[in-house]
């Protein structure tokens, strides 16, 4: 990833592995409940508002994460940067609820695309929010070349001959947060995944990301890292240390906790990996993939 695309987080942001010893000592709630009183017993200090903000996010309480990271942004003007890059994930996160749970609006919202996105995406995500029980359409149920190509590549854990997310409402879908928006951009439009390694509580939300695309195009955001609606389930899953899944349907089923990342050969947690390169759809061992 570009030093240009790398986001600096405030130095008092909590590791990992130190929000993970805090919260086996109690619950997620309880640390939120916490830190929102150290604010309110120093209002003038950016570094407990900060904090906050970070276990608001995990706990999914995005309206309480807003009012602290406003609050960091009047007490510490100096990290506009990356309280800007963060009100935007909280955003496109809001975004990203009303697309899955669309089946109860009249009109379903829909994810953003990228300029060239084919129409398949488009329809996929119909089917995400307004029939959520339905299977998505595949090669066998939808041959008028609506489909997604099965991309060959490598990961920095190994090779794949085809590379899913393993939630069946994605599938050959990536979610993505840019510039404040939510974007389903397909696996095939790309030609390498970027991330840095997980350091910070916030890259078990919101995992920092570079994509590039086959038209020579760059993106930096930030993939979600949990599967949506993850704030309603246990802590576990919450701090995105496990993946629980749960059947829609005969044929499909949604994520809870760290996004996973389906190959034929196994499965991969996104926090696992920080390189994924696509073969060229032209490249001939996509061709000796897709035959064997």
């Amino acid at each position: 990833m570009n030093k240009e695309h790398t986001l600096r987080l405030p130095q008092s942001s909590l590791e990992d592995g130190t929000a993970c010893a805090l919260a086996a000592q109690t619950c997620i709630e309880a640390l939120l409940a916490e830190s929102l009183a150290c604010t309110r017993q120093t209002r003038q200090a950016w570094r407990p508002h900060w904090m906050a903000f970070e276990w608001s996010c995990v706990a999914g309480q995005w309206y309480i994460a807003r009012t602290m990271l406003a609050r960091c942004a009047t007490l510490a003007p100096e990290l506009r940067h990356c309280i800007d890059q963060y009100r935007g994930c909280l955003q496109a996160e809001l975004q990203r609820a009303s697309v899955f749970l669309g089946q109860a609006a009249s009109a379903p919202a829909r994810p953003h695309v990228l300029p060239g996105t084919r129409r398949w995406v488009s329809q996929r995500s119909l089917l995400a929010a307004s029939e959520p029980g339905r299977p998505a359409p595949n090669r066998s149920n939808n041959p008028g070349g609506m489909t997604p190509q099965a991309l060959s590549g490598r990961t920095n854990l190994g090779p794949f001959a085809w590379f899913y997310d393993s939630d069946d409402r994605l599938g050959p879908i990536c979610e993505v947060f840019l510039g404040g928006n939510y974007f389903w951009v397909s696996f095939e439009m790309m030609s390498a995944i970027a991330f840095p390694p997980p350091v910070y509580l916030l890259d078990r939300v919101w995992r920092p990301v570079e994509i590039r695309l086959w038209n020579g195009t760059r993106h930096a955001g930030f993939v979600p890292a949990r599967y949506v609606g993850s704030q309603w389930v246990d802590d576990e899953f919450k701090l995105g240390h496990g993946t629980a899944w749960i059947w829609l349907n005969a044929w499909q089923q949604a994520g809870l906790g760290e996004r996973q990342f389906c190959s034929e050969l196994c499965c991969w947690p996104l926090s696992q990996l920080t390189a994924i390169r696509f073969h060229s759809p032209t490249s001939p061992r996509l061709a000796a993939g897709r035959s064997a």
